[in-house]
């Protein structure tokens, strides 16, 4: 090691890619013991391999190469662990979020769902073929055999109703 290390501080890249090869299963050991993400582990040794390969000269004793780029690797962990802490992984948040807004929104349709089951049959029926099945007005005055003003009148009485139902509800 002590001789690829030599040839590398006088400029051999391939001496240099020989001694980062033969260590390469340490450093990652290294880094993934600190930092527990395969991610991060590949970027502190990627800044690490550069880091060493730009100031290998100076490397006072060859022989201590291996202790030489385990504490410049040490040290990008460390950093990359200050700048973790500062991060709020979006993922993590969005997740959390998520969760939390699907929550509600299913308490919410229970609400709505028990609201709407509390309606009369004849606005019921009204309210599920216009939000539920897309109906237009005309549509449901067809399919209800009923005529276009019974039907605006059932949608009005029944939004109001559902309003007083959801609104009775949230206050409880």
């Amino acid at each position: 090691m002590e001789k690829e290390v030599k040839l590398a501080k006088k400029g051999d890249k391939v001496a240099y890619q020989n001694l980062i090869n033969s260590i390469s299963i340490y450093l990652y050991n290294i880094a993934i013991s600190f930092l527990r993400n395969d991610t991060e582990a590949a970027d502190a040794i990627g800044n690490t391999v550069l880091k060493a390969y730009l100031n290998i000269g100076k490397l006072k004793e060859n022989k201590y190469f291996k202790t030489w780029i385990t504490k410049i690797l040490i040290n990008e962990c460390k950093q990359a662990q200050r700048k973790n802490k500062k991060i709020v992984f979006v993922d993590e948040y969005s997740k959390n979020i998520e969760s939390r807004e699907e929550k509600i929104a299913q308490e919410d349709k229970i609400d709505l769902i028990n609201a709407i089951n509390n309606l009369d049959k004849k606005t019921k029926d009204v309210i599920i073929l216009h939000y539920y099945n897309d109906f237009k007005i005309e549509e449901i005055a067809t399919i209800l055999n009923i005529p276009i003003g019974t039907v605006k009148s059932r949608m009005n009485t029944g939004k109001k109703k559902l309003y007083e139902l959801l609104k009775e509800g949230s206050e409880a």
